[in-house]
């Protein structure tokens, strides 16, 4: 199975970082792992490619309900970088909201999956398989 040099968590919630950072990095799935509290930090990190400590991230999971910049916000604000910043981003919500809204609103943002939490290890194996195994 194809390896990721970095997978970004934006969430805020600590206990669901901690979980999915040992999930990905068990999965051995990825090189890099970064985790943003909020979309503000997430966004920042994104907008700052010529940082000494920039991974360019491959896959990002993106939680929806988050203090300072939810979700949605970051999604507003991801989708005004230049092409070149967005450029081989895969963007997963990783949520607990089930609402038939949050799902539709997704759609219309360049969000490839709307995942339920809790991540897991085949959610994960999914995802790469379905995204990357054909990229190669």
């Amino acid at each position: 199975m194809k390896k990721l040099n970095c997978i970004v968590l934006i969430d805020d919630d600590k206990m669901t970082n901690y979980l999915n950072q040992r999930i990905i990095k068990k999965s051995g799935l990825a090189d890099h792992l970064l985790i943003f509290k909020n979309g503000k930090e997430g966004l920042e990190y994104l907008k700052n490619p010529d940082a000494s400590d920039y991974i360019s991230p491959n896959l990002i999971f993106l939680d929806i309900n988050m203090p300072v910049m939810n979700g949605f916000e970051f999604l507003e604000e991801y989708n005004k970088l230049d092409a070149s910043l967005r450029a081989d981003k895969l963007m997963v919500m990783l949520t607990t909201s089930l609402l038939t809204r949050d799902v539709d609103a997704a759609k219309s943002y360049e969000v490839s999956e709307f995942i339920n939490k809790p991540l897991d290890e085949d959610k994960l194996r999914i995802i790469i398989e379905k995204y990357y195994e054909e990229r190669g």
